[in-house]
C-alpha cells in the first residue's frame, strides 16, 4: 500500500510514496560491514540479530562509522510531489538517483500543481499565480514554436516538404525551453533511489525519530550527536550555544508550509572543553545541550530515550 501525507497537508492530491525495491536485510548487512573492518578472519556474513547486535550498531552510529550504511539502497515511486520539493530536499542530498517525468517531453495539463493549505485571500492569491504561470508557460510554446519550426527546418531543410511529419517534434523542442516558466509546484512522478544512511538523513530533516513502535513525530529536544563536540575538543575550541525559541509555532506539526510567528535567539556563553578524550567531548556535549534546553522551551527528549 503506497504511503500517504498526514490527513490535509494539502488542498490537491497529496503525496504517495511506495517503497518499491529494498535491499535485502539491510540492519543485518550495516553490522556485517562493520565487523568485517575489524576482522582478522575474513569477509563476515550476516548475524542473527539481538540485543547485542544492537548495542553495537548504536555504538558504531555514534561513533560516526557512516559508509557501513551505504551499501543498502532503497528504491521508491513518488507521486503528487513539486518540482520544489525534488529541488530543494531530494537533489539537496549525496548518494541518490532519480529518474521523473521528463517535463521537457510531457506537456504539463493545466491544474496539475500541488495546493498548500491555505485560505481566504492567500488561497485566491495563490491560485491566480499558478494558473498565470500556467498560462505564460502555454502561450510561451505557442510564440517558441515557429521560431523554432523556422531553426528546425534550417538545419534539416530536406524535412520542410513533409512539415507535418516532424509538427510534434518540433512542438516538444518549444515545450523544452517554455518548462521554464511552469511554477515550481508542478506536480512530478519519479523514481527515486537512495542509500541507507540517505534514508536515515531524509528522516532527521523531517523531524521524525525511529522507535520500537514506528516513525513518530516528536516534540522536544532531542540528544546530540558528539561528532562536532570531538572537533572542538580536538582543536581546544570553545562552543557557543545557540538556542531557538517559538520555530514550533512558526510550523506547526502536521503542517508542511510555515506561518508567521516570533522567534527569538538565545547565544549563551561560550562552552570551553576540560579535556581532550572521548570523555570530555561527551562531556562537553552535555554541557551545551543543557545550556540550549533552558532557553528552547522544549522538552528533554533524551530523559525518554
Amino acid at each position: 500500500m503506497p504511503a500517504s501525507a498526514p490527513p490535509q497537508p494539502f488542498l490537491s492530491a497529496a503525496p504517495e510514496v511506495r517503497l518499491t525495491r529494498a535491499f535485502e536485510a539491510p540492519f543485518a548487512n550495516f553490522l556485517a560491514t562493520a565487523r568485517t573492518c575489524y576482522s582478522s578472519k575474513g569477509v563476515i556474513g550476516d548475524v542473527e540479530l539481538n540485543e547485542r547486535w544492537t548495542d553495537l550498531a548504536k555504538s558504531l552510529y555514534m561513533a560516526g562509522h557512516h559508509t557501513t550504511l551505504q551499501h543498502a539502497q532503497f528504491q521508491f515511486a513518488l507521486s503528487n510531489v513539486s518540482r520544489h520539493f525534488l529541488w530543494a530536499f531530494l537533489h539537496s542530498h549525496p548518494f541518490y538517483n532519480s529518474e521523473q517525468v521528463s517535463q521537457r517531453y510531457v506537456e504539463v495539463k493545466p491544474g496539475n500543481v500541488a495546493v498548500p493549505p491555505l485560505e481566504g485571500e492567500a488561497l485566491t492569491r495563490y491560485r491566480a499565480a499558478v494558473e498565470r504561470q500556467m498560462e505564460d508557460y502555454r502561450e510561451l510554446i505557442r510564440l517558441l514554436t515557429p521560431v523554432t519550426a523556422d531553426a528546425y527546418f534550417e538545419r534539416f531543410p530536406g524535412r520542410r516538404a513533409h512539415a507535418d511529419r516532424y509538427a510534434k517534434e518540433i512542438g516538444k523542442r518549444a515545450q523544452e525551453v517554455a518548462r521554464y516558466a511552469l511554477p515550481v509546484a508542478t506536480f512530478a512522478y519519479l523514481y527515486h533511489t537512495v542509500s541507507g544512511i540517505t534514508l536515515l538523513r531524509y528522516a532527521r530533516r523531517c523531524g521524525v525519530r525511529a522507535s520500537a513502535q514506528g516513525l513518530a513525530r516528536q516534540t522536544g529536544l532531542m540528544p546530540f550527536r558528539t561528532g562536532a563536540f570531538q572537533v572542538a575538543v580536538q582543536s581546544g575550541i570553545p562552543v557557543v550555544p545557540a538556542a531557538l525559541r517559538g520555530v514550533r509555532s512558526v510550523l506547526r506539526d502536521g503542517r508542511w508550509y510555515p506561518r508567521r510567528a516570533p522567534v527569538a535567539v538565545t547565544f549563551g556563553a561560550p562552552v570551553a572543553p576540560d579535556g581532550e578524550d572521548w570523555a570530555a567531548a561527551v562531556r562537553l556535549r552535555d554541557r551545551v545541550r543543557a545550556d540550549i534546553l533552558r532557553h528552547c522551551g522544549e522538552p528533554d527528549l533524551a530523559a525518554s530515550s
